[in-house]
């Protein structure tokens, strides 16, 4: 390595804002006194950086996750969020994960004790590193002669301390596993039964336990990897139906009492009890992270944000569902919905409402193309249902299936509201505590969790913005930590097949109607003072009288079939409120 390239580089790294720390020559740790507090500036690069390594201090600044196992190198594209830069050498490539620190954090290994696979070379598993520590960068020599060489040399994804730690606490369970897994093939099966069945137990979830054995399945070279796979889904069933199932004395009968104690105390995450610490950061620094997550971005403009929370609400049979039906279609299209830009994504979606059939009948009549109802259009297998769902489980299913939308028919299906019990007895700080913790998770994965309210005594006729935000009935908590609350219901003089649809929420503004023409919902427009003031039977001669262009009194009663007197009374309402005139006896729109 020439001295020009190591500088160029660490001139590189000090722009980025980077600490840079001289080694020597094929060293992982400094020897130069005082490097702790060293800060060196570019008229300095030449003289400290010759044929030396170089070295970064992570700091405030980065998270490093060092995979150093081979197992682990191999399992970290399945549970680390993906990032652009990472590096490493010949002997181990992909081994060094680069990620901008979000919030606080702390170093965490995951190591073999002596006593655990003595055999074993490799001690180290994975490192999550941060802090004070420093780690050796491109193009610094290892000590075995190997240089470390960037694989992809971008801007680090910002990443939280806790989705990096849950990711390496994967990656440590699924690496002390491989390593641990059986090479006859006769009792694989038996150790993914177990393995499944204890992480249950510890709260993981069957997606979590399913996706764990596929990656451990693979990295090992296993023939029957699906196999393995669907020890997951099998003894979730069975532990919810009360059925019996192997578990953690299967497990250490299987690999040992040593080796299954590490493996429950990785996997349920002891360390991580302790809190990290709290950071301060400035407001502009902040705003410049939501700004990175997206936090200002619209699925539908000022209607439904593209991650968070929402809540579509109305009476019972009020038209929820073809009004979702509805903006599903725009979604999954890109098209404009009640007039605004729409972002397509892809969409999951959960009833225990409706069936798969009448729902690709309602998106079919809505318009949405073959291809995107086989591709872009996800259900939960009804098998795989047995009583509620967590919220964070459906977060987590979303994502791993890249779907950005999760309709979610009725939110009171969720897990964590089930277990609190009557909604109506519920203070406002135990609703809150519940449902903001899965607004945020929402966030943090990129995931618009939008949740169906069956409204027991919210109005059935909308007159306001109030009228919207009290229709999730039952606690205001809901309100509060939904980013976005869509209501459904009637124009104040009642609707008919009209629906009008008024949004509230955080930056979120809405007043439309709908139209029902027998089918589906037509967009009608902005609601406007018309609509105040118009009836139904008013609005029907309104209508007629635009298709006929000018009648009499008589003709509009017998084509629609009302009472004549009545028709007059409504006709006479019309003129003095300046919306028609009339004419030689007469009636036309103004």
């Amino acid at each position: 390595m020439r001295d020009t390239e190591l500088q160029a580089w660490v001139l590189e790294y000090l722009r980025k804002g980077w600490r840079v720390i001289p080694l020597p020559l094929k060293a992982k740790h400094p020897v130069i006194q005082g490097w702790p507090s060293l800060k060196v500036r570019e008229e300095n690069v030449p003289e400290l950086f010759r044929n030396a390594n170089v070295g970064v201090v992570l700091g405030e600044v980065l998270f490093d996750v060092d995979l150093d196992h081979p197992f682990a190198v191999r399992l970290g594209p399945h549970f680390l969020p993906p990032t652009r830069c990472r590096f490493g050498r010949e002997g181990k490539p992909g081994g060094h994960w680069l990620y901008r620190r979000n919030g606080a954090g702390e170093w965490k290994k995951w190591e073999l004790p002596k006593d655990i696979f003595p055999q074993e070379p490799k001690r180290m598993l994975v490192e999550l590193r941060t802090g004070s520590l420093q780690t050796v960068f491109p193009p610094s020599h290892h000590p075995d002669g190997d240089v470390y060489t960037w694989e992809s040399f971008e801007d680090p994804s910002p990443a939280d301390y806790a989705i990096l730690y849950e990711a390496c606490k994967k990656i440590a369970v699924g690496t002390l596993l491989a390593i641990a897994w059986p090479k006859e093939a006769g009792c694989r099966q038996n150790l993914a039964l177990a393995v499944a069945g204890s992480l249950l137990r510890v709260g993981w979830t069957e997606q979590e336990v399913t996706r764990l054995l596929r990656a451990v399945g693979e990295v090992v070279g296993d023939e029957e990897t699906s196999k393995r796979a669907s020890a997951g889904k099998f003894t979730r069933k069975r532990l919810q139906n009360g059925k019996e199932a192997t578990g953690w004395p299967r497990l250490a009968e299987l690999v040992g009492e040593g080796v299954a104690k590490l493996l429950r105390e990785w996997a349920a995450g002891k360390e991580q009890e302790k809190p990290p610490k709290l950071v301060v950061i400035s407001l502009l620094e902040a705003a410049k992270r939501a700004e990175l997550l997206g936090e200002d971005r619209w699925l539908i403009d000022r209607v439904l944000p593209e991650r968070g929370l929402g809540i579509v609400a109305a009476r019972p049979k009020t038209g929820k569902t073809s009004v979702l039906l509805k903006i599903a279609s725009d979604v999954l299209t890109g098209t404009f919905c009640f007039g605004r830009e729409t972002v397509s994504a892809r969409v999951l979606w959960v009833t225990t409402e409706d069936s798969a059939l009448r729902l690709l009948r309602g998106l079919q009549q809505y318009g949405v193309s073959a291809k995107d109802l086989a591709e872009n259009v996800l259900v939960l297998d009804r098998t795989s249902l047995n009583g509620a769902i967590s919220g964070r489980e459906l977060i987590a299913t979303a994502k791993e299936y890249g779907c950005a939308v999760v309709i979610l028919e009725p939110l009171a299906y969720l897990k964590e509201l089930v277990q609190l019990g009557v909604r109506d007895k519920l203070s406002y700080e135990t609703l809150y505590g519940v449902l903001n913790p899965l607004a945020l998770r929402a966030k943090e994965e990129g995931v618009l969790l939008l949740g169906v309210w069956h409204a027991s005594r919210g109005k059935l006729r909308l007159r306001d913005v109030a009228d919207a935000v009290d229709a999730p009935m039952g606690s205001t908590a809901y309100s509060a930590v939904a980013d976005t609350i869509l209501a459904i219901g009637l124009p104040p003089e009642g609707g008919g097949d009209r629906r009008r649809i008024i949004a509230a929420g955080r930056g979120v503004e809405l007043d439309y109607l709908l139209t029902w023409d027998g089918v589906k919902y037509q967009e009608t427009g902005p609601f406007s003072e018309e609509f105040r003031v118009v009836s139904d039977n008013k609005r029907k001669l309104l209508d007629l009288l635009k298709v006929l262009g000018r009648a009499k009194p008589q003709q509009l009663a017998a084509a629609l079939g009302l009472n004549y007197s009545s028709v007059r009374t409504w006709l006479s309402r019309l003129e003095a409120e300046g919306l028609v005139a009339r004419s030689d006896g007469h009636y036309f729109v103004i």
